[in-house]
């Protein structure tokens, strides 16, 4: 992890032939001239090059991030909320288990964060569809939540 890097985003893989191609906005902190920024940068790319022969190019447009990102955990102290967040998980489908809720607290709300499994011959397509039923149902039982993270993992 580097942490002079906020966010990354609008990550594209493109398949050329046998290559791929990797495009990405990195947000990174303020405080860094074009030269760190592009040193860091220069560093993924080969970190991601090194992954796999195919990848042939990474792209990075880099990105002033508007504020460094902080977090408090409020999961413990907000224990109504996880509960309420669990049902909400179990109504979303009967054959999902919901293992970790994880409750940020951020400049712009609450992030959930939510580990669950299901079967895992489960298509992808479903799968995506019941996150975005838990991610929607999340934020509008709670509107102080700004973002809801949903891993679906197999059993």
């Amino acid at each position: 992890r580097e942490s002079k890097i906020a966010t990354i985003h609008n990550i594209r893989v493109f398949y050329v032939g046998s290559n791929i191609e990797i495009a990405a906005d990195l947000e990174m902190l303020p405080q860094l001239n074009l030269r760190e920024a592009h040193q860091i940068a220069d560093r993924l790319e080969q970190e991601i090059k090194g992954i796999d022969a195919s990848v042939k190019s990474v792209t990075f447009h880099l990105e002033t991030a508007s504020e460094e990102m902080s977090a408090t955990d409020i999961t413990s102290e907000s224990q109504d909320m996880v509960k309420a967040i669990q049902e909400i998980v179990n109504r979303s489908t009967s054959e999902i288990t919901c293992s970790n809720i994880i409750l940020r607290e951020e400049r712009a709300g609450v992030s959930v964060m939510i580990d669950c499994s299901i079967d895992g011959t489960i298509s992808l397509t479903n799968s995506h569809e019941i996150s975005n039923l838990i991610e929607n149902s999340v934020k509008e039982a709670f509107p102080i939540v700004s973002d809801v993270f949903v891993h679906i993992g197999p059993l």
